[in-house]
């Protein structure tokens, strides 16, 4: 993998607080598909934790890093066409990066839909963002 991997090895080992994983914990219900899976860092927390968890992610490369760095199978799949029956998993959670840098309104909800139809009615759908952007609080302008 190259100049890419060491980047995402040192991104998941110095950025990513999985934390966030262990306090959500008490929602989260098996089984459990992980949309935008990336290398398996939730994927691997997550079976730590003793969760069954399958974890798809469209970028073959990330889906042969996650085999190599982590030694998990991650399923080859777009978020817009998952490849499993509706009502498969307890918990669908949409990973940081699938639809943060979406700019296309449509593209997200297919992606969020597609969650909600392998999701059971009574299980939840979690969608991660990055903290790129500031928060309404935060972008208020005290002058005005």
């Amino acid at each position: 993998m190259g100049d890419v991997g060491s980047l995402l090895s040192y991104i998941e080992d110095n950025h990513l607080d999985l934390a966030a994983i262990d306090k959500l914990g008490g929602i989260i219900s098996d089984p459990v598909l992980i949309v935008g899976a990336g290398s398996g860092l939730l994927v691997e927390q997550l079976q730590k934790s003793g969760h069954k968890v399958d974890g798809v992610d469209q970028s073959p490369q990330m889906v042969k890093y996650a085999e190599l760095r982590r030694g998990l199978k991650l399923i080859e799949a777009d978020g817009r066409n998952l490849p499993f029956a509706s009502k498969m998993y307890n918990t669908a959670i949409i990973a940081t990066g699938v639809v943060d840098f979406l700019g296309d309104d449509g593209q997200i909800g297919l992606i969020v839909n597609e969650a909600r139809r392998v999701t059971q009615d009574s299980g939840k759908v979690l969608v991660a963002f990055v903290g790129a952007h500031p928060g309404p609080k935060d972008s208020l302008d005290a002058s005005a």
